[in-house]
């Protein structure tokens, strides 16, 4: 069981404890965030110095309730921790990672996944072997969350497929009974602050949108 991976592109998402009215209504106008206006551009997440100063600790958010546990990486925990599931089973177990040598080992566990290597942090998800029915449903609730909380915080998110589950395993000591299904990264963007896409590359809104009934939109 996995999950694509779609690098540098996040829905918008707004605490309304963290953004005023306007603020609040500027966000809900905008659709997509990234670091780089490049239609090929990926995050580049930072990865020198301490953990705390370059990835969790700002004039936004300063405080720490410890050196291992920034208050920014604790929200985007807890933005998954509240995440609704279906007959609210939550089917999943987060296990976050920032020791430079497990993120470049489960960097290794898909082909795609090399942006974890240089993430500041990352957090994989974990989920019972036999879930059950409509498990993706409430993991795809699960990281979607996550990564709007990031974006509230102006943190840069990738998310992975997990190929290699006996690499995963190795690294996190996760149970027989547990396969990890995704992978987040996260970090500031190296370059500039996330901003809006202008113009992002989706189908037509009247192609995607069907009011009432269908209507048949192809050329």
């Amino acid at each position: 069981m996995s999950t694509g991976s779609s690098c540098g592109v996040v829905a918008t998402y707004a605490l309304p404890c963290r953004l005023g009215p306007r603020r609040r209504l500027a966000a809900l106008r905008l659709s997509t965030y990234r670091s780089d206006a490049g239609p090929r551009s990926r995050y580049r997440l930072v990865v020198h110095g301490n953990l705390d100063r370059n990835l969790f600790s700002s004039q936004r958010a300063s405080l720490h309730r410890g050196a291992d546990c920034p208050r920014d990486l604790d929200r985007i925990l807890e933005a998954g921790w509240r995440s609704p599931s279906s007959n609210n089973e939550q089917r999943w177990d987060l296990v976050v990672c920032t020791d430079r040598r497990q993120l470049e080992q489960l960097s290794k566990a898909w082909t795609w996944a090399e942006h974890v290597a240089h993430a500041a942090a990352a957090i994989v998800v974990l989920a019972p072997s036999a879930a059950g029915e409509f498990v993706e449903f409430d993991l795809g609730q699960l990281t979607m969350s996550m990564l709007l909380a990031a974006t509230d915080l102006g943190i840069g998110t990738c998310h992975s497929a997990i190929g290699d589950q006996e690499l995963v395993r190795t690294v996190l000591g996760n149970p027989e009974g547990r396969v990890a299904v995704a992978m987040i990264s996260l970090g500031f963007p190296a370059d500039r602050p996330l901003r809006p896409i202008a113009r992002p590359n989706r189908r037509l809104f009247d192609e995607v949108v069907h009011r009432g009934h269908w209507v048949d939109t192809a050329p």
